[in-house]
């Protein structure tokens, strides 16, 4: 009976060791394909889905609408060309430590100009529930939406960009 009982400890440790990881993992980290698919849109087409996006959530008038697709455009535009000239530094290697902090504090910045701008378009009770979409969404990603770094919030686990 003894042994009935470690044959079966042992099997089932064997299966939670070699369970299979999702196959993207295996590839280095790599997104598939369908999690990347928004970045092959141009920038006017993402500024128009996020403010449709932004209207569905927040109700917004038509004169709103368009300033929040002026903003959206600009930051997309500023966004993919980022993505390129990072696309073309990715093979120098990893960039040393100031670096990085660089380009966090224009990361965070080029978000609070945004913020700035949605706010002055926007009214007090719309840009308080874009905030806490935001920081719903951002929050999960590991971002610093709200000024709380991600152990903060109790989530540990290490999260990849």
């Amino acid at each position: 009976m003894k042994n009935l009982i470690l044959i079966t400890i042992a099997i089932f440790t064997l299966q939670t060791v070699t369970a299979q990881r999702p196959e993207w993992t295996k590839k280095g980290g790599e997104r598939p394909e369908y999690a990347t698919f928004i970045q092959d849109f141009s920038a006017e087409q993402m500024a128009t889905l996020q403010a449709k996006r932004m209207t569905l959530q927040l109700d917004l008038s038509e004169s709103q609408i368009n300033k929040v697709y002026n903003i959206n455009l600009k930051a997309t535009t500023k966004r993919k060309a980022k993505i390129e000239e990072m696309k073309s530094k990715k093979q120098q290697g990893k960039p040393s430590a100031t670096d990085r902090y660089k380009m966090m504090t224009r990361r965070l910045d080029s978000r609070i100009v945004y913020k700035n701008e949605l706010s002055k378009v926007l009214s007090k009770e719309q840009l308080e529930k874009w905030t806490a979409l935001a920081n719903e969404h951002f929050g999960k990603s590991g971002h610093f939406m709200d000024g709380k770094p991600n152990f903060a919030r109790g989530n540990n686990k290490k999260q990849g960009q």
